[in-house]
């Protein structure tokens, strides 16, 4: 059978919750026989030997998750994954930045792991463009997972959207 490839984006493995559910959820696509891109920024981790050895690990070498746009519309240009997760907020903004610069079918999928407040503990200037950025955006994703509902309501809340919001609690491993 001949899957689809299915892509993750996440700034790197370094961490906890969230890299941890990708790298569970990433290697059970692959035990069911998908094809699976891991896409990252760094790689210094230890979390890289967790990944099942038929994931594709690409890592894109760069200091900021920003400067990883052109890496990932040219990877989603080149590649065409059916599906792209994008790993917490900032990497949810690029993936859905980079699906409209590659002109690419990938349907997009944020995962929001925190509140919204967590993420605007940065200088105001980045946490207004990361606003409009996400009012511009997530709209134009399929669907957004969120791991409470506390964080989907927070979600819907602070950036005065509509937007299909689905509630996926973590997995346990």
């Amino acid at each position: 059978m001949n899957h689809p490839t299915i892509t993750f984006f996440i700034s790197s493995l370094t961490g906890g919750g969230a890299e941890n559910v990708f790298v569970v959820v990433a290697n059970e696509f692959a035990k069911r026989g998908f094809a699976v891109d891991f896409l990252i920024i760094r790689s210094k981790d230890e979390q890289v030997r967790k990944l099942d050895e038929r994931i594709r690990l690409i890592n894109f070498s760069k200091k900021r998750l920003w400067n990883a746009l052109p890496s990932l519309t040219s990877y989603l240009f080149k590649n065409k994954p059916k599906v792209l997760f994008g790993g917490m907020y900032d990497a949810s903004l690029i993936g859905l930045l980079a699906k409209l610069l590659s002109i690419s079918s990938v349907k997009v999928i944020p995962t929001i792991q925190n509140t919204f407040f967590k993420y605007l503990s940065t200088p105001i200037f980045k946490n207004i463009i990361s606003k409009v950025l996400a009012q511009l955006l997530f709209p134009l994703a399929p669907t957004i997972i969120c791991v409470s509902k506390g964080v989907a309501q927070n979600l819907k809340s602070k950036l005065w959207m509509k937007a299909a919001i689905r509630v996926i609690y973590n997995p346990i491993d």
